[in-house]
């Protein structure tokens, strides 16, 4: 049986939002390459991996099954909980800026529904 600490939603769609500013090259290669690098940490569901956009200024990720725990692998990585936004597509909200993370979400999947 999976536990998990911190942050939990109902729902199993997450995303969320990193300011580069606040990533290394090392971490950003670590979320962009989560699946290859939480199999290397042990982490569970490393097969189950998120939709990943890295932006000018950030990256973004979005997945429709959170099983992959992109917490953990943050945490591991050394990322300061601070500095990512998450949300959830249940209603419930969490982070500073709570609707941005579904925002943006929604902002880059009409742009590539329109190519």
């Amino acid at each position: 049986m999976k536990i998990r600490n911190g942050y939990v939603g109902n729902s199993s769609s997450c995303s969320f939002i990193i300011d580069k500013k606040f990533l290394t090259q090392t971490q950003i290669y670590g979320i962009i390459n989560h699946g290859e690098i939480g199999k290397e940490l042990g982490i569970e569901y490393y097969d189950e991996t998120w939709q990943i956009w890295d932006k000018d200024d950030m990256l973004v990720g979005d997945t429709g099954m959170d099983n992959f725990s992109m917490e953990e692998l943050c945490e591991k990585l050394g990322i300061p909980k601070e500095a990512i936004e998450w949300d959830t597509y249940n209603g419930y909200r969490y982070g500073k800026n709570s609707n941005r993370p579904s925002e943006v979400i929604r902002e880059l999947l009409k742009t590539k529904d329109s190519q």
